[in-house]
């Protein structure tokens, strides 16, 4: 039986490849299969910004060889930028939450 790593790492790449190459190198996603993959794996994500702009920015970002494509390694820069974002917001949010329960409690 698989661990929740293994099988997290399992799903990125499975991710990865279900989007890339829809519309040519299978080993890259290009901007409009970035933008399916934000709709279809990251609809919060796109929810939080209504810029339509924004996966362009996004993939300006990551592209690290400025060629107009994300390849594996800058998407898995991508997703843990995201969760390290994630991350962040939810010790922020529970920072938050304790120092309510400290407060209400006087």
């Amino acid at each position: 039986m698989a661990t929740r790593l293994e099988t997290a790492m399992d799903t990125l790449i499975s991710v990865f490849h279900s989007y890339s190459g829809q519309e040519g190198d299978k080993y890259k996603i290009n901007v409009s299969e970035l933008n399916k993959m934000v709709d279809e794996e990251l609809p919060g994500l796109r929810k939080k910004n209504k810029d339509p702009k924004f996966v362009d920015s996004m993939l300006k970002k990551i592209d690290i060889d400025k060629n107009g494509e994300v390849d594996f390694k800058e998407f898995l820069s991508l997703i843990a930028a995201i969760t390290l974002a994630c991350d962040r917001y939810f010790e922020d949010y529970m920072k938050e939450t304790e120092k309510k329960k400290c407060q209400s409690k006087k």
